[in-house]
């Protein structure tokens, strides 16, 4: 089911075209992530869908309710975790916490809640302004989850933080969303991140230019390469080149661009007794991303 849904949006801020005619959807309990470069304008599109600004043309809407008419059932229904922190680094975590909630006139138990599911029940006295870039990071998204939202909106929620912090916020993050079918959509320029989603949209000046299952990103738009590295190798290159196969040495050893890895074992079957050692390696998410940019 369709959960959000952009069509056709344009974002202009005097004359700079910050997004150009943007379409995509996301399905209710699924993650999106919107990839890209830093100014490709994935903030901007993450801005329009929180109701921060409006969009130049376009239409945008969520749950059925459409962004520009109906903000304030709008906002009752979306959690968001901006690039930069906004709590007070003067007051605690709780305190943080506590006010966002009557803010948001949610229930006595709704900061427990919060501070349970990330895990800070240990920092919930501590001053913000005191605490590490992956505890305060936990803190804005259990601020976010307050008021239970039905879609959670990470603008490159973990810019900065090191691998495993990274790793142990996405471990809650999942947990989550698994638990409560909560809709994500995600920016990020960190493509280890892009790889968890449902659904992915490389956005490059402004535009979707490459969208897709990461599966079928990679299926579509990467090679499956087979390194040999000992074994009768002019054999097999003679042959292979032979048959008008793509096959080349690199650095001494083999190697064959293959369309799927049922091809690679066809060719071990073909060569069982030629190869003693090999590698495969798949297409990956950075070389979808690296192609684009080369293709312009």
């Amino acid at each position: 089911m369709t959960y959000v849904a952009v069509k056709n949006v344009s974002k202009f801020y005097g004359t700079h075209c910050a997004l150009k005619a943007v379409s995509l959807t996301v399905n209710k309990g699924t993650m999106v992530a919107i990839l890209g470069a830093n100014g490709a304008g994935k903030s901007t599109l993450i801005s329009l869908l929180c109701t921060l600004t409006t969009p130049t043309s376009g239409q945008i809407s969520l749950a059925g309710d459409d962004l520009t008419t109906a903000t304030t059932r709008v906002r009752a229904k979306i959690g968001v975790v901006f690039q930069q922190s906004v709590l007070d680094e003067r007051l605690s975590v709780y305190e943080n916490l506590q006010i966002r909630n009557r803010l948001y006139q949610g229930d006595e138990v709704a900061v427990e809640r919060s501070m349970t599911a990330l895990n800070i029940g240990g920092i919930a006295n501590r001053c913000v302004g005191a605490l590490s870039g992956g505890q305060r990071r936990r803190a804005d998204i259990a601020r976010a989850l307050l008021p239970q939202p039905e879609v959670l909106f990470l603008d490159e929620p973990t810019t900065g933080l090191d691998a495993q912090t990274r790793r142990q916020l996405w471990s809650i993050i999942k947990a989550k969303q698994r638990c409560e079918q909560l809709t994500i959509v995600l920016t990020t320029h960190y493509l280890e991140e892009a790889e968890q989603a449902n659904y992915i949209y490389i956005i490059d000046q402004g535009q979707i230019v490459r969208e897709g299952t990461p599966s079928g990103l990679k299926q579509h738009y990467t090679q499956t390469r087979m390194l040999i590295y000992k074994g009768n190798l002019q054999r097999i290159i003679t042959i292979e080149r032979a048959a008008g196969r793509p096959c080349e040495w690199e650095n001494q050893h083999l190697l064959i661009v293959l369309t799927s890895v049922a091809q690679c074992v066809a060719l071990l079957q073909r060569y069982q007794t030629d190869i003693s050692r090999f590698e495969v390696k798949e297409g990956s998410l950075e070389d979808v991303y690296l192609r684009r940019l080369d293709d312009g």
